[in-house]
């Protein structure tokens, strides 16, 4: 999977008079990769895959049917958490206090793309003054209209965040929480948690977090953790698999390397590394 984010792609089935329509949602969450890329979707490709905007700006996504046939397109925009296990909820009962979706607007709310077409869609914000500094996020979604013939047709939306990213001092701080030994369905692991203290949205990459195992002074194991986003305020929690092998004693360093501030946006200060220890038990081999 390619894409300047996270894809993640749920299938849901829902009921329209007699005909059963398979709706395709891709969510892409803002984790670092490939400069340039774009969501692979169904019927649909969209690009840039986040906009990050100061607080009163316009950007623009370019809207492209890779599809032999018209698509209708329908752009909407939407709240969006993520969990603490890094998954996206769409359309919450709460919103977040950092929500930017009351500040944005799109044009135009349809798009009519012909085979092989791009259209340009503009996302205005208009921040308040009032608004605290950092980053507020919302999404934008794309929604084609059902297509097939017969009982089943389809439709992709895909969601894109949006980030505002307001004036004032931008503050960025990661805290390693806690790390400990838990139970899981599938085994032992290893719960880490890190929370974003700042006021910017921080986007960890594949292996950016890392935990190494040692015993007086020797290296019994190493885990990667994978890439996630944590919003401003919030945080996030790693579940590691820990190997049957592993038991006794051990110390449980963890290493977290930041983006670089070119990646966090414009304005980011630069944060360095962190790292901290923790004393473990890792529980008994079988």
């Amino acid at each position: 999977m390619s894409g300047l984010g996270a894809l993640r792609a749920l299938q849901l089935l829902a009921r329209r008079g007699a005909a059963l329509v398979l709706a395709s949602i891709c969510l892409v969450l803002a984790a670092p990769s490939a400069h340039g890329a774009t969501p692979e979707a169904t019927s649909l490709a969209v690009s840039p895959t986040r906009l990050l905007m100061g607080g009163k700006a316009q950007g623009m996504f370019e809207v492209t049917n890779p599809t032999n046939r018209q698509l209708v397109v329908g752009v909407s925009t939407a709240d969006f958490l993520l969990r603490a296990n890094g998954t996206a909820v769409v359309s919450p009962k709460v919103p977040s206090a950092r929500s930017a979706r009351k500040w944005l607007k799109v044009s135009p709310a349809t798009l009519r793309l012909a085979p092989g077409a791009t259209a340009s869609l503009r996302v205005t914000s208009n921040a308040p003054k009032k608004a605290s500094p950092g980053d507020h996020h919302a999404l934008v979604q794309f929604t084609t209209a059902p297509t097939g013939s017969g009982t089943v047709r389809t439709r992709t939306q895909i969601g894109l965040p949006v980030l505002v990213r307001t004036e004032g001092p931008l503050l960025r701080k990661l805290a390693i929480a806690s790390l400990r030994v838990a139970q899981a369905k599938s085994g032992r692991t290893l719960r880490l948690v890190v929370r974003n203290e700042g006021n910017i949205n921080e986007r960890l990459a594949r292996r950016a977090v890392s935990v190494k195992l040692t015993r007086n002074g020797k290296s019994i194991g190493r885990l990667a953790a994978p890439a996630r986003t944590i919003l401003p305020g919030e945080r996030t929690v790693y579940s590691l698999p820990l190997a049957k092998s592993l038991a006794g004693a051990a110390t449980g360093l963890v290493r977290v390397r930041p983006a670089a501030a070119t990646l966090a946006g414009q304005g980011a200060p630069h944060l360095r590394p962190l790292s901290k220890a923790f004393r473990l038990r890792l529980g008994d081999s079988r």
